[in-house]
């Protein structure tokens, strides 16, 4: 894919848009490091405010589209409802991390070239290379916790912190041919390769199956032989990789989640699975709390977390959380903007089946993207502030550009007609 039209601004607007959201990764690693929540809130919101301040100076322009109008009435509902919040600050404050990932959405969508999916496919080993770093120093120096008890550690990442880099991962095993220099694909299967052993230590199951149906994604797009031999080879030495040096840990975190493999086990006991009922059962006797939300948006660790777990921590699925602080109507504007996300990338990827390869692959890798992200939502995640800017920046993108070359090729397309017409009637003068 070549950079055509590729001015100074777009350049500076995409590093900048990529180097913020690796900080934002980084802020997050060290999430459980504070007690208070707050200091990284304002950490992010310094950062994130820092590079959009930088677009309105630059005159960056900014595009919309009818199809971002769901997130946009999703997000006045939340603040409307924050009012009837028993915890207006704390509400505010999370709602800013819902909402700022969608910004990069719509900067995403604004851009105009092929330049940020070529400077990601190059440069997106940086965020496995960080995870693999640290991971190994946190667990040779016994710093933080274990994600799960008596397993392997994981410092102080969040466990939606983890996605980022899963993600990528996939990300790489699309793009991986048109890297273009030879040191940046070593760098980037070295730590592709490293990126499923600690993955596989850390033994998250969802994001074990994340990365498996992302996996079987690009082999069922590329289902020959000499791809197979490749991905065989490397899962294979991945697995070297694993049983040398990393099964003593995931023999400790097996251990440590032992019950959740075991054949007796009912995952519809799981809390995940009835915290949802409980979310439900709390403001079913209000039809209005049943329609837009309890009115204690992003407050629900107190009334949920608290009375099942007595732990600290949100509601596992992002959609028991969006009914908890929207009611059926931010759940159906939140599935509704799913809906348009699935249908724009099917359309793109159908229109450009039989027109451009290169086009089918990158609106093929956008209808996984949007699928893993709706399963990674059933483990909660709406108010991690870089895994969504992550995924939004590159969602945006995918929209505008499938806007962008549907135009070019009807240009295109009109142009040879009209010529051919043109031809025609000087032949038969």
């Amino acid at each position: 894919m070549n950079n055509y039209s590729v001015n100074t601004l777009e350049k500076k607007v995409v590093r900048g848009a990529f180097w913020v959201l690796f900080a934002n990764t980084v802020i997050e690693s060290f999430l459980l490091y504070f007690e208070d929540r707050f200091s990284i809130i304002l950490f992010q919101l310094i950062l994130n405010l820092g590079f959009f301040l930088f677009l309105y100076f630059k005159e960056f322009r900014i595009r919309f589209s009818k199809n971002f109008i769901a997130p946009c009435l999703l997000i006045l509902l939340f603040l409307v409802m924050s009012i009837l919040s028993s915890d207006l600050i704390l509400s505010l404050n999370m709602l800013l991390k819902f909402s700022i990932p969608f910004a990069f959405l719509f900067i995403g969508y604004s851009l105009q070239s092929f330049y940020l999916i070529n400077y990601f496919i190059n440069y997106i080993w940086v965020f496995m290379a960080y995870y693999v770093c640290y991971f190994l120093v946190v667990n040779y120096y016994d710093i933080g916790y274990e994600m799960y008890i008596g397993g392997v550690k994981t410092g102080y990442y969040s466990l939606n912190g983890l996605y980022i880099p899963v993600f990528s991962l996939i990300f790489v095993s699309f793009f991986y041919s048109r890297i273009s220099k030879r040191k940046l694909k070593l760098l980037t299967l070295v730590f592709s390769l490293l990126t499923i052993v600690v993955s596989l230590s850390i033994l998250k199951r969802t994001l074990l199956l994340i990365l498996a149906l992302g996996l079987i994604a690009v082999i069922i797009y590329n289902f020959n032989l000499k791809f197979l031999i490749r991905v065989s080879l490397a899962l294979l030495f991945s697995g070297f990789l694993f049983f040398k040096f990393f099964y003593s840990d995931f023999q400790k975190t097996f251990e440590s989640r032992e019950s959740r493999f075991n054949s007796e086990y009912n995952i519809w006991n799981e809390g995940r699975i009835t915290e949802n009922f409980y979310v439900f059962d709390l403001v079913k006797e209000s039809p209005f709390k049943l329609i837009f939300g309890s009115g204690e948006v992003f407050n629900d660790r107190k009334y949920i977390a608290y009375t099942i777990y007595e732990e600290d921590r949100e509601v596992h699925s992002s959609y028991a959380r969006i009914f908890w602080n929207g009611g059926f109507l931010g759940l159906v504007l939140f599935l509704f903007f799913y809906w348009i996300q699935f249908k724009t990338m099917f359309i793109s990827m159908k229109f450009f089946n039989d027109k451009s390869k290169e086009f089918k692959l990158i609106f093929y890798f956008g209808l996984v993207l949007i699928a893993l992200r709706f399963i990674s939502d059933f483990s909660s995640g709406i108010t991690y502030l870089g895994f969504n800017s992550f995924c939004y920046l590159i969602i945006g993108y995918l929209f505008g550009l499938s806007v962008n070359q549907k135009r070019n090729y009807l240009i295109h397309f009109n142009f040879f007609w009209q010529d051919k017409i043109r031809n025609r009637q000087i032949q038969k003068v």
